[in-house]
């Protein structure tokens, strides 16, 4: 939003970074878990 200018009344799609999301966790979850000992 800051690099194309747009202002507060232009929605960010959030879809594709939770599709990301999703398939990090799917792919890589029981390794990325094992780096925060406590989660």
């Amino acid at each position: 939003i800051v690099c194309r200018g747009h202002g507060r009344d232009v929605p960010i799609p959030f879809g594709p970074y939770l599709a990301g999301g999703g398939v990090a966790a799917l792919f890589f979850g029981a390794r990325l878990s094992g780096l925060w000992p406590g989660v």
